[in-house]
């Protein structure tokens, strides 16, 4: 994790990694990312772009039942957003549901 500034007001943190895959067709709770063995994942953004509105994006950690991110697709075709509940169990997958032409994009960790 990179850090700027001090501590206080101002000081944030961007993730280490970033990993980005287009989908040309629809995906159904699909691995996505994988952490490092023994690792979690720790989302920091996500990034989703697509151009179905029939199937909402979902980034899920699926062993610990935790939906992450949802894009509402028949509402809005792109978001940005900060994470809550970001982060998986010790080598837990982030799965993906999507619709035809998706693009996903997320930023992330792995923590101990």
């Amino acid at each position: 994790m990179v850090e700027t500034g001090g501590s206080g007001a101002g000081h944030f943190s961007l993730s280490s990694s970033c990993y980005a895959k287009d989908y040309a067709t629809a995906q159904t709770a699909v691995t996505f990312l994988t952490p490092t063995s023994g690792k979690k994942l720790v989302i920091k953004q996500v990034y989703v772009s697509t151009s179905t509105v029939n199937v909402d994006v979902t980034l899920a950690f699926v062993t610990s039942d935790k939906t992450m991110f949802k894009l509402y697709t028949a509402q809005k075709a792109t978001a940005t957003g900060n994470i809550v509940c970001g982060m998986g169990a010790v080598d837990e997958v982030l799965s993906l549901t999507c619709g035809d032409n998706t693009f996903v994009s997320v930023a992330y960790d792995e923590v101990n």
